[in-house]
């Protein structure tokens, strides 16, 4: 069966305002009041494994790529470490693209480069926790330029380091999701 992602990316003008706060902003119709719909789940959780659709509005003008990265902090307790979900890299902003759909299977975004999620493989997958309720993050980062795909996960906080320099904007979204059926 495939899966599909409905990513939809707005290009906005950068907000004027506090540079504490961040202009650009990161919404699903895949959450509803906090909650990330089953669909968006393992199988094994009663879900679909479908990855989760975005929108990303207000990028900052002259963002040239995406990254889109949702980990799971609440994993620390049973693995040891925040559980990757989804690392997808560089997807193309076009100056004269108004928006981009992706429709491909696994998660994986046309134009883009796919990140290695927690259990090594190029995709997205669906929570699947194993102790209850987590509260899953959702990051879109705009960048000034491309970054290399890493081999390894990256949660949120380490692409954050690791690409510092090239962070024109963030927007982060989370979403919680209890294990049980």
């Amino acid at each position: 069966m495939r899966k599909f992602i409905f990513i939809t990316l707005a290009l906005g003008l950068l907000c004027v305002g506090s540079s504490v706060t961040s202009a650009m902003e990161l919404e699903s119709s895949g959450i509803v009041e906090g909650k990330i719909d089953k669909a968006h789940a393992c199988k094994s959780r009663g879900g679909k494994n479908h990855s989760i659709p975005l929108r990303v509005s207000s990028i900052p003008s002259g963002s040239k790529y995406l990254t889109i990265i949702m980990d799971d902090p609440d994993a620390q307790p049973v693995a040891g470490y925040t559980w990757v979900h989804w690392n997808v890299f560089n997807i193309l902003l076009d100056g004269d693209t108004k928006n981009i759909v992706g429709s491909l299977p696994n998660g994986v975004i046309e134009n883009s480069d796919m990140g290695v999620q927690q259990k090594g493989k190029k995709e997205y997958q669906g929570m699947c926790p194993p102790n209850g309720k987590h509260v899953y993050r959702i990051a879109a980062f705009a960048l000034s330029d491309k970054v290399t795909a890493s081999s390894k996960p990256l949660t949120i906080e380490k692409f954050s380091k690791e690409f510092s320099d090239k962070i024109k904007d963030k927007a982060i979204l989370t979403g919680s999701f209890t294990g049980w059926r």
